[in-house]
């Protein structure tokens, strides 16, 4: 049962919700009534979206400190920063912002959360998971290049070179 306590422009909250697909806006019985403490619905409420400068400013810290592989693998995933809807979640502050695309795959920022996020998408323009990690982008490249690696290469072999079919 994911359990999340946070910050948000400067008011703590906490929510906590019984399975994977419940909604985040519901807050678990045992928290309700706590003074300062408010559910993840309320902090959507005062939630501000980032700008696009400060996405920028965060992708560049991290490609700084992406390891060569990772950071090639970025150079080549990456896309422009752009908005994608996610509803409900990401609709007033109007979709989450996306910076990276890899098959029907995303890389986006959870501004709500503070935090990247691997997701599916069902069309381009459309994350179809919602997320709520909170890690640094050169984590989160980090963890799908090296998941991406076991998918091509589950032998645990990935800088083997196969002959191509012409040798």
């Amino acid at each position: 049962m994911p359990n999340r306590v946070g910050r948000q422009n400067g008011v703590t909250f906490a929510s906590l919700w019984a399975a994977e697909g419940d909604h985040p806006s519901r807050s678990h019985p045992r928290l309700a009534g706590i003074p300062g403490i408010l559910s993840a619905a309320e902090v959507i409420g005062v939630w501000e979206p980032i700008s696009e400068d400060a996405l920028l400013s965060l992708i560049a810290s991290a490609e700084a400190a992406m390891q060569p592989p990772v950071r090639a693998f970025w150079e080549r995933v990456r896309v422009r920063p752009v908005k994608w809807a996610l509803p409900p979640w990401g609709d007033e502050g109007g979709g989450f912002w996306v910076v990276a695309v890899v098959g029907q795959e995303c890389v986006w920022y959870n501004d709500i959360e503070d935090g990247f996020n691997v997701s599916r998408f069902e069309a381009f323009g459309r994350i179809a998971d919602y997320w709520c990690n909170q890690s640094e982008l050169h984590h989160c490249v980090a963890g799908y290049f090296e998941h991406f690696l076991r998918s091509i290469a589950p032998d645990g072999e990935p800088g083997r070179v196969l002959p191509s079919r012409d040798s």
